[in-house]
């Protein structure tokens, strides 16, 4: 194991990108964040935390596009319960990599009514198209390690709870 980011570095990504939400909304302006389950789950706490001054909708949703390490298409397990017309949502994951699932994401609650939708993530490999969404750190396009760690899992289901981000060798 090799070290991405360690905590402190988390951290203040985690400032910065909420410093960023306060900058675009008003303090009550309702905004909805969807964390997507399960590798955000300690990111979107994080955000929640941080963002405790402003008006925070939270939800989740379940979906998957990972066999392990293999990519296997999208599927939609659970969708989120509450409300997004005339909203502006935030979807926090923990990678953007190819980006199937945020596309897919960002297009059923655009569909739903919300008044933007964004995506937030920990890590985000360079793509033109995404390059307006949000991350604590960007990767080159080509970066093909395997990141553990911070909600992150390996496929042994065993690395969700380390505080930094790690990648495999």
């Amino acid at each position: 194991m090799n070290v991405l980011l360690n905590p402190h570095q988390i951290r203040m990504g985690v400032l910065r990108v909420t410093e960023q939400i306060m900058l675009d909304h008003k303090q009550d302006e309702p905004i909805v964040l969807i964390g997507v389950m399960r590798g955000a789950f300690m990111f979107y706490a994080d955000l929640v935390q941080e963002l405790q001054q402003m008006n925070v909708i939270c939800d989740f949703v379940s979906c998957k596009s990972y066999d392990g390490t293999e990519n296997t298409g999208f599927k939609m397990l659970l969708d989120s319960k509450v409300n997004v017309s005339d909203k502006h949502v935030y979807i926090i994951d923990d990678i953007l990599d190819s980006g199937l699932t945020y596309e897919f994401l960002k297009i059923h609650y655009e569909f739903k009514g919300a008044k933007s939708t964004k995506g937030i993530f920990v890590l985000k490999k360079y793509n033109e198209k995404f390059k307006e969404e949000l991350s604590i750190l960007t990767l080159p396009p080509n970066d093909s390690r395997w990141f553990i760690g911070y909600g992150m899992n390996d496929e042994k289901e065993g690395s969700r709870h380390l505080k930094g981000i790690y990648y495999l060798a």
